[in-house]
């Protein structure tokens, strides 16, 4: 599996240019507010800020001065790009942080949240936001990207939410075309495209997305979580795929480009007979899955290299290798979808899960954090004394090894209990 160093250049070259201002947001209203002088009260709007920041080609800084506020764009009006009307377009690259207690919403005008349109390298970050309301006007079955839409450029989402985007035709919550997309500590929930790419839709574009979450996405026809187009690379590790649904094919992720899987959680519902994972067979489809575990099937008609420490569940769909892979597993036994502990949604292995420890002995690699990003992997989690890395997403750290973890909920205390409810609809916390 491929590894990347990029997230420390990431947030350098995104926070710390030469010149560069901060304007802090000080009013609610949706208006163009410009003067974001720090000395008036009320004259710096979101709009405004974005307009102060698309003027320069620094990376300027926008930050808030409230508690947790939400956000409702509310000037509608024609299609354009100058950031005047309807959704906020963004020109040159910024830094937006929210804080984890901002929400920005589209859901009183007919069009996306945040259009990125910078043609440049430098990253555009959302960090602790929350993204919302993304929807297409009515009648227009072409549009693309509901939260967020990224053309030829380069988006950043540290600790995000981009949560309730459509209905939109393609890329729901995301949509990437020449777009370089990082996720960080970000989730992906609840967005509906009616035909494409519900959760993420990237082409021509690349794709990283550690300790983060897609989850609850729903596409008509293909990509319910992920849908990627031709040409496109897409390096996955540490992170969760689960309950997402299309009406075709690919419920977790539709496949056309290069795509590598690494200590990836994959839930989907096998009985709805739509593949969790799709790969096209095109010339230069390729998946490499390694260390993964996968709750569904797959459909590959491209080229397909197991790296090993996989596991199936319920059946033998993937070709995964059963010298170095579990394949045919009748109960993976994992917990509710949770947040406990954790910046996004994942699925905890129970005690007895055979993703605990590696029980064929073929995992590699084993990194130093699972997608919470605070248990240390490996550890021991079957009680044998022997610290091995888990199969997916997340380490199981024992709380019990006298014998009274059982699986049965019933038996565990209130105090456990309280960190694993389901997640709720409107997706992980961190807004």
């Amino acid at each position: 599996m491929r590894k990347t160093t990029i997230y420390a250049v990431l947030l350098l070259s995104s926070t710390s240019p030469a010149l560069a201002d901060t304007f802090v947001v000080d009013t609610e209203v949706d208006a163009m507010l410009t003067g974001c002088s720090g000395l008036v009260v009320g004259d710096c709007s979101l709009r405004g800020a974005i307009e102060r920041a698309n003027q320069t080609t620094s990376t300027d800084t926008i930050s808030f001065g409230f508690g947790a506020t939400t956000f409702s764009l509310s000037i509608g009006g024609a299609s354009e790009d100058s950031n005047q009307t309807g959704d906020l377009d963004i020109l040159q690259p910024v830094h937006i942080d929210g804080g984890g207690r901002v929400t920005v919403d589209a859901s009183l005008i007919a069009d996306r949240v945040f259009d990125v349109l910078t043609d440049s390298s430098s990253f555009v970050t959302f960090e602790g936001l929350t993204i919302t309301g993304g929807h297409a006007p009515a009648g227009d079955n072409s549009f693309e990207g509901g939260g967020v839409r990224c053309i030829d450029g380069a988006v950043f989402l540290d600790g995000a939410q981009v949560t309730g985007n459509g209905p939109v035709r393609e890329g729901a919550g995301i949509f990437a075309n020449g777009c370089s997309l990082v996720l960080n500590r970000t989730t992906i929930a609840d967005n509906t495209a009616t035909l494409l790419g519900g959760g993420v839709s990237i082409s021509s574009s690349t794709m990283s997305a550690p300790v983060s979450a897609i989850v609850g996405n729903h596409a008509g026809s293909f990509g319910g979580g992920l849908l990627a187009h031709a040409f496109t690379q897409v390096d996955l590790d540490n992170m969760t795929f689960s309950g997402n649904t299309a009406g075709s094919e690919g419920s977790a992720i539709d496949y056309a480009g290069e795509l590598v899987l690494g200590f990836v959680t994959i839930v989907s519902e096998p009985a709805s007979g739509v593949p969790a994972i799709t790969l096209n067979p095109l010339p230069n489809a390729t998946l490499t899955v390694s260390n993964t575990l996968l709750v569904g099937s797959c459909d590959l008609g491209g080229a397909f290299t197991s790296g090993g420490g996989n596991l199936e569940s319920p059946g033998d769909t993937c070709g995964f290798d059963p010298l170095v892979d579990q394949v045919n597993v009748a109960d993976a036994r994992l917990m509710p979808l949770s947040v406990a502990g954790s910046a996004t949604p994942y699925h905890l292995p129970m005690a007895g899960s055979p993703a605990v420890d590696d029980p064929l002995g073929s995992i590699t690699g084993c990194p130093t954090h699972d997608q919470r990003f605070g248990p240390p992997r490996p550890l021991d989690g079957n009680g044998d004394g022997i610290a091995s890395c888990d199969i997916g997403a997340i380490e199981r750290d024992p709380l019990f090894q006298d014998g009274f973890e059982t699986g049965d909920t019933s038996r565990w205390s209130s105090t456990v209990l309280q960190g694993l409810e389901p997640l709720a609809p409107s997706g992980a916390p961190g807004a």
